[in-house]
């Protein structure tokens, strides 16, 4: 059971926050209320909550400074900030501050606090772990070699103690060390590809695999940096024992394996970012905000990066996108495909002309994706844009991969409110047709999309939601069972059915249709020949 304080200065607000939803069914206990910040933190410090909901502006203490207090005692305690929308410019500064979400109070309802709630309770987790691993633990870490859990506070804001930094160098970590990232930029993500966020999972996975395979060839002495939540756009590791003079040889050599390694294999382009080498273990620090100097910028260059591109000047754009972000959210409220349409334009050609970082433009995504979610909903299914566009989120690195992904969300929501209200079983059986009469030829999901009158996004979805399996999977089930015509019907050849129903090669058809049949073409046929012999 999680436990939850709320903090507002108005009753009111408070008394309707406490009742809007029912905490426990979401494992939520409400522990207590405050008025103010003072009050507040003499709670929080007594009964130690997982979650705060906390008002920005109060008497005696504002939750601005009441957050800064809490983060620094009790580094574990998740904040969700309360705010208006005239008090939308402090919403940066409590989340520069460590706070994990917001959630406007004119825009409040039960929907939009559970899913807030819900988002908070593995940030919850993810920092209970992190608290499990304090001072009192350094001697066992050290006796049972568990360095990887000090690497994880490397990923965080605040400086490396120095007492973790002593244990890295009593273990020859930091002599002559650097760190490499790899990025990952995954095949072209949207529905059109036929990859679900499950597929990219297991990608990042098999990445892995590679990535770590290659480092290990190009460096003796190597360990890599887990978040505390796992950065599925790329990998980082820390090197060390490295020779000063062959360090950019081995980067370079490596980058190039790696490449090949990866575009045959997963399909996904690895980019290589590496800081200088550091001759002592006061020079992590500075390795450290190397790599989080070339991580910015990788996210506008999107090309591979080394120690002398620190040196390069970015200038962040001052416009905020919260604004935006409100706009798209209203016109998706008001299903104005119009308005849709216009702002997410703006917040695309604002993303592609302007410099920002990744969380900032993770921020907008994920606002709308989340408010989507709820705002378009119909008597016909429970969200109307789909999961897929907020699940693959976590696998975006670069400025075009979040620009591609607004173009589609676009795309997608637009078809969504042209079709608003509308019984999607027409789209259905429009393309099971479309299907059937094509089943001779390579039928791709952009293609029938368009032939029908939708977006690919939007077949993809309702299809997948009413007829509870994949467009792709459908496809290859009917040409599984016209493949099985053709072979009860005397064709037995194997090349030839493949090539007539579509398919790029003899191994995907065979693969297709094991998983479809249970056995592969060829023991199919022969069972066929073997039954038709008894019967003669």
């Amino acid at each position: 059971m999680y436990k939850v304080v709320l903090v507002d200065d108005e009753a009111i607000i408070l008394s309707g926050i406490r009742f809007l939803m029912d905490w426990q069914s979401h494992d939520c206990q409400v522990i207590g209320t405050a008025r103010n910040g003072k009050a507040a933190l003499d709670m929080i410090r007594k009964e130690v909550p997982d979650i705060v909901l906390c008002d920005i502006s109060m008497p005696i203490m504002d939750g601005i400074e009441l957050l800064r207090t809490v983060t620094v005692e009790l580094p574990q305690v998740v904040f969700i900030m309360l705010t208006c929308l005239e008090e939308f410019r402090y919403v940066q500064k409590s989340l520069h501050h460590n706070a994990f979400d917001y959630l406007l109070k004119t825009e409040m309802d039960a929907a939009a606090l559970a899913m807030c709630i819900e988002r908070a309770k593995p940030e919850c987790e993810a920092r209970r772990k992190l608290l499990r691993m304090d001072a009192a633990d350094l001697h066992s870490l050290d006796e049972q070699g568990h360095v990887q859990d000090i690497l994880v506070r490397l990923t965080l804001p605040e400086p490396l103690e120095s007492r973790y930094r002593t244990l890295l160098a009593e273990k020859g970590m930091l002599r002559n060390h650097a760190f490499i990232c790899v990025q990952l930029q995954y095949p072209d993500i949207s529905p059109e590809t036929g990859f679900s966020a499950a597929d990219y999972q297991r990608m990042y996975d098999y990445q892995g695999e590679i990535t770590r395979k290659v480092i290990g060839n190009s460096f003796s002495h190597f360990m890599p940096i887990c978040g505390v939540r796992p950065f599925y756009h790329s990998f980082q590791f820390l090197v060390w024992d490295v020779p000063l003079s062959s360090f950019s040889s081995r980067v370079a050599a490596c980058t190039v394996k790696l490449k090949n390694a990866s575009t045959k294999i997963t399909g996904i382009t690895t980019h290589v970012l590496a800081t200088g080498v550091q001759d002592s273990p006061d020079g992590l620090e500075d390795a450290r905000d190397e790599l989080r100097r070339l991580d910015k910028l990788f996210f506008i260059r999107e090309t591979d990066l080394s120690q002398k591109d620190c040196k390069e000047d970015v200038v962040y754009s001052r416009q905020p996108l919260y604004s935006l972000t409100e706009r798209i959210a209203a016109a998706l409220d008001a299903k104005n495909s119009s308005d849709v349409r216009l702002y997410l334009s703006k917040a695309r050609e604002r993303i592609a002309t302007e410099t920002y970082q990744r969380h900032q433009v993770a921020w907008l995504c994920e606002e709308i994706a989340s408010h989507a979610m709820v705002s378009l909903k119909t008597e016909y299914s429970s969200a109307l844009v789909y999961p897929f566009h907020q699940d693959v989120l976590p696998y975006l690195g670069t400025r075009s991969a979040f620009l591609r992904w607004l173009q589609v969300f676009e795309e997608d929501a637009v078809c969504y409110l042209s079709h608003y209200g509308t019984v999607q079983d027409s789209v259905i059986e429009r393309a099971k047709q479309y299907v059937h009469s094509h089943i001779h030829s390579r039928i791709m999901l952009d293609e029938v999309a368009s032939t029908i009158g939708v977006s690919a996004g939007y077949l993809s979805s309702v299809f997948s939601r009413q007829c509870e399996m994949s467009f792709i999977e459908y496809v290859n089930t009917a040409k599984t069972d016209e493949a099985i015509r053709m072979m009860k019907g005397g064709e037995n050849r194997i090349n030839e059915i493949f090539a007539a129903l579509g398919f790029e090669n003899s191994y995907y058809f065979s693969k297709v249709f094991k998983r479809h049949v249970g056995m592969s073409p060829s023991v199919y046929i022969s069972r066929i020949q073997q039954e038709q012999e008894k019967t003669e």
